[in-house]
This record gives C-alpha cells, sequence and structure tokens, in this order.
C-alpha cells in the first residue's frame, strides 16, 4: 500500500509473454479479486494501472529474498472497492491450519481401530467356546 487509494507491486520477470503488460497498454483499467478461502471473503479492487519501467522504479516494491528479478513497477490507482458476497466461497485450509484436527481425527481413527480388533478377538472367543 502507497498511500490510502494507491497500491503497488514489483513485476517479476516471467515466460517474457508479457500478456498483462500488453493488455494493459490499450486500457489500463484493472479489477483484482483477492479470496481469503479460509474466512470465505473476496475483495474486488477496481482501479488504473501504469507501470514504471527498471529494476530502480520497484525497489520499494520489492520482495526479499526474490529468485527473480523486477522488470517493472505495477501502480494501480484505486477508483472503488466492494467486499463481495461470500455465499458461494468454498472455504480452502493450510495443512497447518487443518493439522490439529487431523491429528484428533487420527487418534479417533486409532482408537476405533484398537475398540474394533478387541470386538473382533472377543466376538471369536465366543464362536470357539461355543456361546
Amino acid at each position: 500500500m502507497l498511500d490510502p487509494q494507491t497500491i503497488g507491486y514489483a513485476d517479476l520477470s516471467g515466460n517474457k509473454q508479457y500478456i498483462s503488460r500488453g493488455n494493459l497498454d490499450g486500457n489500463d483499467r484493472v479489477a483484482l479479486i483477492l479470496m481469503d478461502y479460509a474466512n470465505q471473503r473476496r475483495l474486488k479492487i477496481l482501479g488504473r494501472m501504469t507501470f514504471s519501467e527498471g529494476v530502480e522504479a520497484a525497489t520499494n516494491l520489492y520482495v526479499d529474498g526474490s529468485e527473480t528479478e523486477a522488470e517493472r513497477a505495477a501502480i494501480i490507482k484505486v477508483e472503488a472497492l466492494d467486499w463481495n458476497c461470500p455465499r458461494h466461497i468454498t472455504p480452502r485450509f493450510t495443512e497447518t491450519e487443518l493439522r490439529p484436527h487431523l491429528n484428533t481425527l487420527g487418534k479417533q481413527l486409532a482408537d476405533l481401530h484398537t475398540e474394533n480388533q478387541r470386538l473382533l478377538r472377543e466376538l471369536a472367543e465366543l464362536k470357539a467356546s461355543g456361546a
């Protein structure tokens, strides 16, 4: 976030197709849809994008530790934003978020397996004793 109405990012080298860059040459309007699957939220940002060419232009926007150099700065003047209806957003979670629940389910499954084995042994004993 560069100021209350402006966001930007370093445009990193990719496959050299420049599709986004080329599309914006004829029309500078952009719409970004940002998803928060875990909380079932979606933010739509509408604005106008400009580019400043060169690594130096993206110095303040560059992600430390990236393996690729920035080719340009992409700057978006935000004209509107909207939190869209979450109704049809399927929640998605990372393994870190799910791990405690998966561990609990794994323990329950192991306990049920142990109980099932015990009950099978008891049933076999009953059958063997003729009861």
